[in-house]
């Protein structure tokens, strides 16, 4: 009501926000790396990597932000904008999740029915909504994480790890802190899938340790131009 947003303490809202309007200025100038009046003047792309400056689905809404703005259909020079389009990306990327999730269902060999409750509960969980209100960013691993899932699930059943390596790639360029605690996770879902085999799989034990193996090194490999800035 009368344009005015209430925030509390550990409330993510007021510094995600402002950051977000910060950096589509920022890059709407021609301006991608350092900054005279970030601080006393920096390397902002570095020092916000954590936040936004390596997050793909920030880099892409920033791009249809512009083109929307080219057209005088929008306004993106207040922060009121950017408050109303957290709510517009929030529901894009929650039918993400659901997609994501959904596709790793199709895995585990769960009748339809199954799939659209599996990925429903979620995509819609409370936990979600929590992370994409304050951290945004936070709530880019329930896309990554079942696709990462996926990509596992897909070598052992047909031997392809095109998609193991795009998605750790994806990962760690999208976002460093995330992808160390995702890659965790994928290790633990692999040595799972290691023990407990199925009978459609189509690699022995040893040819898929190797391969994933020499996979993640090339999914890292990949990261690297954008991993670099974001770790250090």
């Amino acid at each position: 009501k009368d344009g005015l947003l209430f925030t509390g303490p550990n409330d993510g809202i007021e510094q995600m926000v402002p950051i977000q309007m910060y950096l589509y200025q920022k890059w709407s100038e021609g301006t991608f790396f350092y900054a005279t009046d970030f601080g006393l003047g920096g390397d902002f792309f570095t020092d916000l990597s954590y936040y936004f400056t390596t997050n793909f689905l920030f880099i892409l809404n920033v791009i249809v932000v512009k083109c929307l703005h080219l057209l005088h259909l929008v306004q993106p020079n207040t922060l009121m904008f950017w408050f109303h389009n957290a709510i517009v990306v929030s529901i894009l990327k929650c039918a993400l999740v659901l997609a994501a999730t959904y596709y790793y269902a199709s895995y585990l060999k769960l009748n339809t029915s199954s799939k659209w409750v599996f990925a429903s509960a979620f995509a819609f969980s409370p936990l979600y909504f929590r992370f994409t209100v304050y951290w945004p960013f936070f709530s880019d691993v329930f896309v990554l994480l079942p696709l990462l899932f996926a990509s596992i699930e897909r070598f052992f059943k047909t031997g392809k790890v095109g998609l193991f390596i795009i998605i750790v790639a994806f990962s760690l360029m999208n976002n460093f802190y995330f992808a160390y605690y995702q890659c965790l996770m994928g290790l633990l879902y692999f040595l799972f899938r290691l023990v407990f085999t199925h009978k459609t799989d189509v690699l022995s034990r040893r040819r898929a340790t190797w391969i994933i193996i020499v996979s993640t090194i090339l999914g890292f490999g990949s990261s690297l131009v954008f991993f670099f800035h974001g770790a250090r």
